[in-house]
């Protein structure tokens, strides 16, 4: 009697452990499915977002007249080497390059008469000519609110020289009293790219104020 009660103890123990791991089992598929589920839905989103840019890109061509197109591809030519063409509105379009400045991003900065470099953050917002691209000590005192430690404008980068192999540029810094040459150094690509074309898009606003924008 004793050991039918153990066997049966043994075995009624077996079944609740193959049930807890049963249970857990469909846990984790649960878990994983939902993990599915929320990538394809951020993949969705993604791809909704791409072609949102790309029709965006479209229209800031084909929505112009054009005078307003020949107008756009004489709004300014960047000097430098190595540049893609912030002409073609369909590479990086305004909105997508207006998102990657606003984000932010770490790079250096070369002082006045090219001398000591140093790190900041740096956070663009092409729809302010005279507050182009501004500058921190860091990116916490950039999100805290307080004031940025200089700027660059729209001026300064209209003038710069760009260089795409080293996604470098040289230029002045008029908010600085001096009239000493000055380089941004290493910008990720992204950034880079996304400062010529808002530039670019920037400049031809500036010209043509008289055409409203339904950005």
């Amino acid at each position: 009697r004793s050991r039918a009660t153990h066997e049966a103890r043994a075995a009624s123990r077996i079944q609740e452990q193959w049930q807890e791991f049963l249970d857990r089992r469909e846990r984790e598929l649960r878990s994983e499915q939902l993990l599915a589920e929320q990538k394809q839905r951020q993949e969705e989103q993604k791809r909704r977002q791409e072609d949102f840019q790309r029709a965006r890109a479209r229209s800031e061509l084909t929505g112009r007249t054009e005078d307003q197109k020949q107008a756009y591809a004489e709004a300014w030519a960047p000097m430098g080497k190595d540049l893609p063409d912030p002409r073609n509105a369909r590479t990086m379009p305004f909105a997508q390059a207006s998102k990657i400045l606003k984000n932010g991003a770490l790079f250096k900065k070369q002082a006045g008469h090219f001398g000591v470099s140093s790190k900041y953050w740096f956070v663009g917002d092409p729809d302010k000519p005279e507050e182009f691209l501004a500058y921190w000590d860091s990116q916490k005192a950039a999100e805290s609110g307080r004031p940025y430690k200089s700027v660059f404008t729209l001026q300064d980068f209209s003038a710069a020289t760009w260089d795409g192999k080293t996604n470098s540029l040289k230029l002045k810094q008029l908010t600085k009293k001096d009239e000493a040459n000055r380089a941004l150094e290493n910008l990720p690509p992204d950034f880079f790219k996304a400062l010529l074309f808002a530039v670019h898009e920037a400049a031809y606003r500036q010209q043509n104020p008289g055409w409203d924008q339904d950005e």
